[in-house]
């Protein structure tokens, strides 16, 4: 492999890991400060972003090394098990943030309604003279 490639590929996959802990720090947050239960899904998907993250670069890595304890078609299927877990987790983290703007329309609907402005039922009182 070019290991410039190799470099890239390191570089991305810890990018996606860091990132990923980034997020699940920011989702635990706001689910511990807001307690709305759409954002635990977020919160899992960064945390399985995390562990694809760490996987990727454990591959990376050593992929030999899981070739030799895993066998080939044990790594075969370990890496096919990798892909429909990410795609899993891109089902997981659609699901919370359709959630998440379904409660934000929700919200903004309801604080819109409450901030018109009140109009005048009666005539304001005279001044006196």
């Amino acid at each position: 492999m070019n290991p410039e490639f190799q470099l890239a590929r390191f570089l991305l996959y810890s990018a996606s890991a860091f990132l990923g802990a980034v997020t699940l720090v920011l989702w635990c947050y706001a689910l511990i400060r807001t307690r709305l239960w759409f954002l635990a899904l977020l919160a899992l998907a960064s945390l399985m972003s995390v562990g694809f993250g760490l996987t990727s670069l454990l591959m990376l890595w050593n992929s030999q090394a899981l070739i030799g304890i895993l066998g080939h078609s044990g790594f075969v299927t370990f890496y096919n098990m990798l892909l429909s877990a990410q795609v899993i987790m891109d089902l997981v983290d659609t699901a919370g943030v359709a959630f998440l703007v379904i409660w934000l329309c929700r919200w903004h609907r309801v604080t819109e309604r409450s901030n018109k402005p009140l109009q005048a039922t009666a005539a304001a009182p005279s001044s006196c003279d």
